[in-house]
């Protein structure tokens, strides 16, 4: 539980757990987590490299002080010029000022980018030529693991996951399926996930985008196709990997981290811990032969109830329909809806979506006003999240139901996940004082907030959901890792619900996943574990007032075998 993560005394002792709970801390050392421990030592044990080729062509652009795949300029955008008759014409004033917000608010929005990529490349620079590196983990109270390091690191931006590569890498036979599964993971990498895995096996394969990609790889900088691929760095590794590969054909030894994702993991989750036939369609736990996309389907939902506002003549209807909702739109809203988003927060994620947009090209018709068309939208998005997901909010409602019961009583929440890790969670009220201070030889009284001994029944309640899903995910992820290393898989890039390997190893990698998630939820009733393990921590009077766990559907968890898309 202490001291692990890196061999030198030079650095601080690590905590397993990262909690400021010292009684939590001494009580999971009671627990047998050598699930936990095994899986968080073997991803540990992966050592990665520098991919020189993205470094080079990362470095050759900052130099130059070009914006190009995601990354930003070295340097602040001028200010426009002052025109000549400033100081006579009000309108040249107005549009100067308006001009100079708009590049003032630009760089100011870059600049935290701007460091994180210096970072990045400085970190990247420094260990360039080791022969391997490797990420010390920490797990979170709900057993999510993360990257110690911070900013390089495969967990981080999609520019800094570009710059590394598997330090062992894995040659790529008929047998093993490595050819295609790199040829899915640059189908993937560009944008073109939804079609069927053969489809995108023939796209990667198809001579005329071979011939680009060739071009991009030989002269990134001239050639600047890749730059419209969905995570353009990562695409511009894999292509650089493909034409290796083309080169050499079987035999030769891929070293690129090659990704299957969850099609929305927390819906998923939810689908299977209800055994929701319904909501599993849409987010490939039942077999299909071809992938779901529920995010392109809100989308469609969404663009069918703009077309009947323009009808009504609502405001910002047709300015939304020319344009355009994307999936990238309803993405987020959906995405966090299992983990007890609101109404509210889906306007911050059209705006996220809107500024996206503009910086790979494609201007909003809104002007400086954003807040109130998205909100617009937000409300559209809601409605139609809330036409398809019903089981997700059904199991959201019992878990919330479930603690505030437990908060009412100022108790924490204890449940232990299906790989035995115990979680903890507790928030308490905070009280905010004012202190006084010296600063400069000038009195100063900011304010600070501590923890007091009462819990915070909202917190509690609104946490639980997104926490109950995280451990869940993370749970599932240990167990992956388990099984597909006794299945003899020895690189592992995990990013919660993206599980990453040698291309050689990603048809093993699929199979032992698909085997953790159906020993997960075919052999328990995680709700029912849940409810139990609460009802334990309550007085026994109190025990008749939860609630009973949501009934279950018919889907069968063990046809997880045959779904191609739960994790593609």
């Amino acid at each position: 539980m202490r001291g692990g993560g890196y061999w030198t005394k030079e650095l601080p002792e690590l905590n397993f757990v990262k909690t400021r709970n010292q009684n939590l801390d001494r009580e999971l050392e009671q627990f047998d987590m050598k699930e936990v421990f095994d899986a968080v030592n073997v991803m540990q044990d992966t050592g990665y490299t520098i991919n020189k080729f993205i470094l080079n062509v990362m470095e050759e652009a900052w130099d130059k002080d070009l914006a190009i795949g995601g990354m930003p300029r070295r340097d602040d955008l001028p200010l426009p010029n002052k025109p000549h008759d400033i100081n006579d014409n009000a309108e040249s004033l107005r549009e100067y000022k308006t001009k100079s917000v708009i590049i003032h608010t630009e760089n100011a929005r870059m600049t935290s980018k701007r460091i994180l990529y210096s970072k990045i490349l400085w970190e990247a620079k420094k260990f360039k030529n080791y022969e391997a590196i490797y990420f010390p983990l920490q797990l979170d109270f709900r057993g999510r693991a993360y990257c110690v390091p911070a900013f390089l690191n495969y967990q981080s931006i999609t520019g800094a996951k570009a710059l590394l590569n598997f330090a062992e890498g894995k040659e790529i036979t008929k047998e093993n399926k490595g050819e295609f599964w790199l040829a899915v993971q640059g189908a993937n990498m560009w944008g073109n996930d939804k079609v069927s895995l053969n489809d995108r096996v023939a796209w990667a394969h198809d001579p005329q985008n071979m011939a680009w990609i060739t071009d991009c790889v030989e002269d990134p900088l001239v050639c600047r196709k890749w730059e419209d691929a969905s995570e353009p760095f990562q695409f511009l590794a894999w292509a650089h990997e493909w034409v290796e590969f083309s080169k050499v054909g079987y035999g030769f030894k891929s070293s690129l981290v090659c990704s299957i994702d969850g099609s929305c993991n927390g819906l998923q989750l939810y689908s299977l811990m209800l055994r929701d036939k319904e909501a599993g369609k849409l987010v490939n736990t039942v077999p299909s032969n071809t992938p779901q996309d529920i995010y392109q389907l809100v989308a469609d939902n969404v663009i069918e109830k703009l077309k009947q506002d323009v009808k009504e003549g609502a405001p910002y209807s047709q300015m939304w329909l020319d344009y355009g909702v994307k999936r990238s739109t309803t993405k987020r809203s959906i995405m966090t809806i299992c983990y007890g988003s609101t109404r509210y927060s889906c306007t911050d994620f059209v705006v996220e979506d809107m500024t996206k947009r503009k910086d790979k090209g494609e201007p909003h018709p809104f002007k400086t006003d954003m807040f109130r068309p998205a909100t617009y939208l937000a409300g559209i998005i809601w409605d139609s999240i809330g036409d398809n997901l019903k089981s997700a909010r059904e199991g959201m409602a019992f878990l919330q139901a479930v603690a505030r019961i437990v908060a009412k009583e100022q108790l924490p929440i204890h449940w232990v996940t299906p790989v035995g890790f115990p979680v903890h969670q507790s928030y308490p009220e905070m009280k905010s004082k004012r202190i006084k201070a010296m600063l400069m030889g000038e009195i100063i009284k900011p304010r600070i907030n501590e923890a007091t001994e009462k819990t915070d029944k909202l917190k509690m309640g609104n946490g639980v959901a997104p926490n109950f899903v995280h451990s869940l995910d993370s749970a599932a992820m240990l167990k992956t890792v388990n099984i597909a290393y006794k299945n003899g898989i020895r690189n592992f890039c995990n990013v919660h619900d993206s599980f990453g390997t040698n291309a050689a190893d990603v048809q093993t990698l699929s199979n032992s996943l698909k085997e953790a998630f159906i020993d997960i939820f075919a052999n328990t009733d995680v709700l029912e574990d849940f409810r139990n393990d609460v009802k334990r921590q309550l007085p026994e009077e109190l025990r008749d007032k939860l609630p009973e766990a949501p009934n279950k559907g018919e889907l069968k968890i063990e046809d997880l075998e045959f779904c191609d898309y739960f994790f593609a």
